[in-house]
């Protein structure tokens, strides 16, 4: 389809341009008294010849100028979403949740080995797999399971440490330091000289109790910001043969739907078909939905949010209390941040040489 153009003509004998127009078999559409549209080739044929302002570009045209007038938009544009794409890809925070701070340390140093640490690229599942069954066996006699968790930009390294019973040690004598940040509620301490006292602040690696023994105790209160994504499950609903189909756009951790015609207040995917557009996190999926007949109080929703905070309370100790930052209800499942404060042994036992605990 050739391209128009509106043009406001400047001159005082308006039939006697239109007469030229004609004379040159120019079609033309008349919108006012000086006001025309002709195709966007005619009018660079006569451009010279009269005085000519565009008042609008229309067709092809319109889009070229769109472009060229605000290029330099458009440029920086593409510069940002390049950059916005390489941050959602790189590791910004690794967290080990560990009472063990050697350990810890330990497991970051092998964790940079295999290229996860700040500020490099984040690596796929199957990767992460390989790292995780690599760390048991290297930690074989320390950690009896590990996990390692991808939450946006930040990695959680979950483990649980393996007990081992020492029928003699070499060591009698320990200062006990703070695993974390946190608040001391309780001591129990049989031996040593206490540094810190009850709802005192300490932080993580703070001296809490000198040459004390492998019976002291120190609990506090910690807190934990969780960010999960649980995924819906049918529980006790009842499909209800009605289907309808949609086209989904996920971008990141934004999702969007089109085409999504038929309003089913609860509803379920049963067949998705995901195109990947890796490594960009750009996904475009079609989904086939069915109806969920609710006969609870529940949605859908609702039941996902009370298994996500049953879930993340059962991954801790004793929970004080939670509280959920933020929630945002998704097509596949909810995406939670939530905030809990622990009751949980903060006591760390550095071992001392008998004779040189000072």
């Amino acid at each position: 389809m050739k391209s128009k153009v509106v043009l406001k003509v400047n001159t005082n004998n308006m039939n006697m341009f239109l007469l030229y127009l004609n004379m040159k078999k120019i079609p033309v559409f008349l919108i006012d008294c000086d006001t025309i549209k002709i195709y966007y080739d005619d009018y660079l044929s006569i451009k010279d010849k009269y005085d000519l302002t565009v008042i609008r570009y229309l067709g092809i045209e319109r889009v070229k100028h769109i472009l060229i007038d605000n290029i330099y938009l458009f440029f920086f544009g593409f510069v940002g979403l390049i950059l916005i794409l390489l941050y959602s890809r790189l590791i910004l925070t690794i967290d080990i949740i560990s009472n063990d701070i050697n350990l810890s340390d330990r497991l970051r140093n092998s964790l940079d080995e295999y290229g996860i640490s700040k500020y490099k690229f984040k690596k796929n599942y199957d990767y992460l797999s390989k790292v995780k069954d690599n760390l048991i066996k290297d930690y074989h006699d320390e950690i009896e399971w590990l996990e390692i968790e991808e939450s946006g930009t930040h990695y959680i390294v979950r483990l649980e440490p393996r007990i081992i019973k020492q029928e003699d040690s070499e060591y009698d004598t320990y200062n006990i330091v703070s695993s974390s940040d946190a608040v001391i509620r309780d001591i129990n301490v049989s031996k040593g000289e206490v540094l810190k006292w009850q709802n005192e602040y300490v932080s993580r690696g703070e001296l809490i109790v000198l040459n004390s023994d492998d019976k002291s105790h120190i609990y506090g209160e910690v807190w934990y910001t969780v960010d999960i994504f649980y995924p819906y499950s049918i529980y006790d609903k009842k499909l209800t043969g009605n289907k309808t189909k949609r086209i989904g756009i996920h971008y990141l951790k934004h999702n969007y739907q089109l085409f999504d015609f038929r309003g089913f207040y609860d509803k379920m995917i049963i067949e998705r078909t995901v195109v990947d557009f890796s490594p960009f996190p750009l996904k475009i999926s079609l989904d086939t939905l069915q109806e969920v007949e609710d006969n609870s109080i529940f949605s859908i929703s609702d039941m996902a949010i009370f298994s996500a905070v049953d879930y993340v309370i059962s991954k801790f100790g004793q929970v004080i209390d939670y509280r959920i930052l933020s929630k945002k209800v998704e097509e596949d499942g909810v995406r939670l941040k939530i905030f809990l404060s622990t009751h949980e042994d903060i006591g760390v036992r550095e071992q001392v040489y008998e004779g040189n605990s000072s």
